[in-house]
């Protein structure tokens, strides 16, 4: 399954908000510095969608804040 993630950073607890199939916003609080951001989403993801962080990978958009995902 390949899903649209748009991210946010904030001050405030991890938010995931589901925007339609298949397109996701979530806020969080972390460094972007040497791909933090990017482990603690994935952490986010496989934590929402009951998953392992294995079964979770970017496919595109590693410094930008629109991502795709894939989940196995």
């Amino acid at each position: 399954m390949r899903i649209t993630v748009k991210v946010n950073t904030s001050s405030h607890e991890e938010l995931v908000e589901k925007i339609s199939a298949g397109s996701f916003k979530i806020k969080f609080n972390a460094v972007r510095e040497k791909g933090e951001a990017n482990a603690k989403l994935i952490k986010i993801l496989a934590k929402y969608f009951k998953t392992s962080p294995q079964s979770i990978r970017i496919i595109s958009g590693f410094s930008s804040s629109k991502k795709i995902i894939e989940i196995e």
